[in-house]
Formats: C-alpha cells, structure tokens, sequence
C-alpha cells in the first residue's frame, strides 16, 4: 500500500515549491501550485486505468497502460489549457 501513497506526500515535492516562491515574488509559487494542480487528474487518469486494465492483462501491460493513457490525459489538460488560454 506504501507506493500508492507516497505520490500524495507533498513533503517529496516541496524542493519545487520552495524553488518556485525563492523567486521572490508571489507568481513563482502560485504557478508551481498551478502546475502541481493540473497533474492530479492524470494521475487519478492513471490510477483509473491501472485498476481497470490489472486482472485482464499482464501487470506491466497494465502499468503501461496507465502511463500512456496518464500521458494523453496530462497532454490534454496542458495543451488544452494553452489553447484555451488558460496558463500564466
């Protein structure tokens, strides 16, 4: 159960918080906890996928399943985003 909690542990991502607000300014961490907000959905894309493709196909077919369909979900929220002018 430990490696399905550990991605929630901000104490792993704090480096790049602590990188984005040494910038001095308000902005810098504001668009680190942005860019931090937009990944949740592509891992809970992932987490869905795994769970769904694990029992039907081989465990690392499962997990690569996930990362490929993590990698379309976080192109979308990205370059969506982007599109709809939606990024700082």
């Amino acid at each position: 159960m430990l490696p399905g909690i550990l991605p929630l542990a901000p104490t792993f991502r704090g480096d790049r918080f602590d990188r984005g607000g040494a910038k001095g300014s308000d902005d810098g961490f504001h668009t680190t906890c942005l860019a931090g907000a937009k990944t949740i959905p592509a891992y809970l894309v992932f987490l869905a996928t795994c769970y769904l493709l694990i029992g039907r196909v081989d465990y690392r077919l499962g997990i690569l399943g996930g990362l490929a369909a993590r990698l379309a979900a976080a192109l979308v929220i990205f370059l969506g985003s982007r599109v709809m002018g939606l990024s700082s």
